[in-house]
């Protein structure tokens, strides 16, 4: 009987342990003064992975564009994926970069998303207004770079 009674002390004194722990961590956790910091410090990196991310397009859907299909894996894929045809001679040198140009709506972002993903690079979406601003000093306070 003794045996029980020493048995049930110990389970007791365990969970009053582990009670007493997490009660306290909770409060610790609840009284730091960062604790909204850092909850927006992991949003806005949640926010970053997700651009960074590499989006599930293809080009495919681009079956009317061929020859534009054709010119932008000459331009922009083949020296990415094979960058050992283009390192002999400055002829045959991989471009320096592609400007897609139009009116909005016409698929230049996706077509951009879908060239990033087939030659395996990261594609990152930047508007000009978190680059520039017509007030000096005004866009470096976003902070986005």
């Amino acid at each position: 009987m003794d045996d029980d009674s020493s048995v049930q002390e110990l389970i007791l004194y365990a969970a009053s342990a582990a009670l007493g722990c997490l009660v306290l961590y909770a409060g610790l956790r609840h009284l730091d003064p960062n604790r909204e910091a850092s909850k927006k410090a992991i949003e806005n990196k949640k926010e970053i992975a997700k651009r960074l991310g590499r989006p599930l397009i293809e080009t495919n859907p681009y079956e009317g564009w061929k020859p534009i299909k054709e010119a932008l894996y000459e331009l922009v894929i083949l020296p990415l994926r094979r960058p050992e045809l283009f390192s002999h001679g400055k002829l045959l040198g991989p471009q320096k970069g592609v400007l897609l140009y139009g009116p909005p709506g016409t698929g230049k972002t996706t077509l951009a998303k879908a060239i990033a993903k087939e030659s395996g690079a990261v594609f990152i979406n930047v508007r000009i207004s978190n680059i520039i601003s017509k007030w000096f000093g005004d866009a470096q306070k976003l902070g986005f770079l």
